[in-house]
Parts: structure tokens; sequence; C-alpha cells
């Protein structure tokens, strides 16, 4: 997996041919966690298999929501969120 800078996208890359296997929306914090990569797009928190890029899961967070921070520890997403309530 790689996150481009700027792009705003997490981009999945074959790593004996070099080409994208799938891409999916990233504004910001971004963790991997048993075979899933968990990022924020927006006021949501969502959750895509790494393998597939299927979208496995979306929850929303904060409809303004300028907190940047995902932290795990194995089992559990911590979302930190600051901004307006």
């Amino acid at each position: 997996l790689t996150v481009p800078p700027g792009h705003g996208e997490v981009v999945a890359v074959d790593a004996a041919t070099g080409r994208w296997r799938w891409r999916t929306p990233s504004r910001g914090a971004t963790v991997v966690l048993d075979g899933r990569l968990i990022t924020r797009v927006g006021g949501s928190v969502m959750a895509v298999d790494t393998g597939s890029g299927e979208r496995l899961w979306t929850a929303e967070v904060a409809p303004r929501w300028s907190g940047h921070g995902l932290l795990t520890d194995g089992h559990v997403v911590l979302v930190h969120a600051s901004g307006p309530d």
C-alpha cells in the first residue's frame, strides 16, 4: 500500500508487477489492522479489505470533523476528533 502525497487516496500496488491493484479515497490518518485499511474520508471513517479493495464499512464520526488521529491496539480503533460539537 502506498499513499501518494497530496492525491487524497491510498493505492495498493502489486509488488511483483508494480501495477495498481486498487485505490480508495483517503483524507488523513490511515492504519492497517487485520487485513483492513481503516482511513478517514470527510466526516467518516471507513474500512477497506486490503486484498480486494472492497469497502467493508463506513461510520459517520462528525459532520465537520477536523481531527485526524487514528490509533489502534490491534483490536480497537480509536478516532480522535477535534472541532465544533
